[in-house]
């Protein structure tokens, strides 16, 4: 009975450290729009430009920037871009902004 009740414990604990593992099902589905950097962000940007040196400006430093059309956009549907331009930033874990206001994502990143 012990060792029942232990596996148990054990199969609870397991499940909530699986599921704690701090990124959301798009992070981990993809990858390749998160930051390079853990400690740093990733900007998406459809239907825009951003370059570093436009953020250096604001005193944000971000390498990591993918300008994008909408048509490419698209792919990712669990992003919802539902106009443009849009801009979504991710951190290490996923999803951190999605907004349609350049100013919004700048005060952000600022705030930060």
């Amino acid at each position: 009975m012990k060792k029942a009740l232990l596996f148990i414990w054990l199969l609870i604990i397991l499940f909530i450290v699986a599921a704690c593992n701090g990124k959301d099902d798009f992070a981990r589905h993809h990858p390749e729009l998160l930051p390079d950097d853990s400690n740093g962000y990733a900007i998406y940007v459809v239907e825009d430009r951003i370059t570093p040196e436009m953020l250096e400006q604001e005193d944000i430093r971000i390498t990591s920037i993918r300008n994008v059309e909408l048509e490419e956009a698209k792919k990712y549907e669990q992003l919802n871009i539902e106009k443009t331009p849009a801009y979504v930033l991710f951190d290490q874990d996923g999803l951190v902004l999605k907004t349609y206001d350049y100013d919004e994502l700048i005060n952000h990143l600022k705030d930060d």
